[in-house]
């Protein structure tokens, strides 16, 4: 959501005098998109157009900033990078360049994208948390549209943002009972109880209790958006089952094919390979992710 404000209000980003343009609300904390006071000269870090992400109260100073030290040292052409790990108003920022908007925004407006943009997306994304995974051993575990942003007019150039929770867990929390994002004390863990999140776009194993880290979990979360992107849904029937429910029962495989019905075999094929339920049988490399792209594209 982003929230309108008072233009004439100054926020200071390592004391650098900021005009808040607007402030997008998230599950992990906020952006600010900022922009320099009127006839300011722009700076090598301290841009004139800026998106800043400060965190909630409750989150692990020590565990964001190690998170954010990972972030910043990936370099490649599909991620975001992260300019800077800094402070706005003396809080924990991740100090990042500005973008015109993100993939939710372009699927809402124009309902679903054609399969081959979708393609085309889902290649650079790929691309991206693959080297994010042979490079630093990083997933990214909150995937989902509004975290892929885009610089340019049209969508050739799609960048995964927000890796800030990559390896961030909750250990205070019991197994959730429904999906709502978990709150409290975090830890970096290879088996772990319950991971913050968006939790329509996690996979089965993150709800069940204790999952192992592994890029099947970040492959699920592709697969979902990999529906959404030209069906313009998710596959939970949201008006008669809770989303927990049709992940527990398994129905929401079915959902998936019947939107699913009007895109080709290939890409149908695709979306369920990567949503199936157990994490053994869904596609586990991203070689063949990206050999299975290509051969859309």
């Amino acid at each position: 959501m982003v929230t309108s404000t008072d233009r004439s209000a100054l926020v200071f980003v390592d004391h650098e005098p900021y005009r808040i343009v607007a402030i997008r609300e998230g599950g992990m904390g906020k952006v600010w998109l900022l922009a320099k006071p009127l006839n300011a000269t722009p700076d090598a870090v301290y841009r004139l157009r800026l998106a800043v992400k400060t965190f909630k109260p409750s989150m692990s100073i020590e565990l964001v900033e190690r998170e954010l030290n990972n972030w910043i040292g990936l370099e490649h052409i599909a991620i975001l990078p992260l300019i800077k790990i800094g402070s706005l108003n003396d809080d924990l920022a991740a100090i990042m360049p500005i973008r015109r908007c993100n993939l939710e925004e372009v699927v809402e407006e124009r309902v679903a994208l054609k399969e081959e943009d979708a393609v085309s997306v889902l290649m650079n994304v790929s691309q991206g948390l693959s080297y994010a995974w042979r490079s630093s051993g990083l997933l990214h575990l909150d995937l989902k549209p509004s975290n892929i942003l885009l610089e340019g007019e049209g969508i050739e150039h799609p960048q995964v943002a927000d890796w800030g929770i990559s390896r961030l867990t909750c250990t205070d929390v019991m197994p959730p009972t429904d999906l709502s994002v978990g709150k409290g004390l975090i830890r970096p863990a290879q088996l772990t109880q319950y991971a913050v999140g968006t939790p329509i776009y996690m996979s089965p194993e993150r709800l069940s209790g204790r999952w192992e880290l592994a890029c099947s979990a970040d492959i699920y979360s592709l697969g979902m958006m990999a529906v959404q992107l030209v069906t313009g849904v998710l596959p939970f029937r949201f008006d008669e089952h809770s989303p927990l429910e049709e992940v527990r029962s398994e129905s929401y495989i079915r959902n998936a094919e019947i939107v699913l019905g009007k895109v080709s075999s290939r890409y149908k094929q695709f979306c369920l390979a990567c949503i199936h339920p157990s994490p053994k049988r869904r596609i586990s490399d991203y070689d063949a992710i990206i050999s299975m792209l290509q051969e859309m594209g």
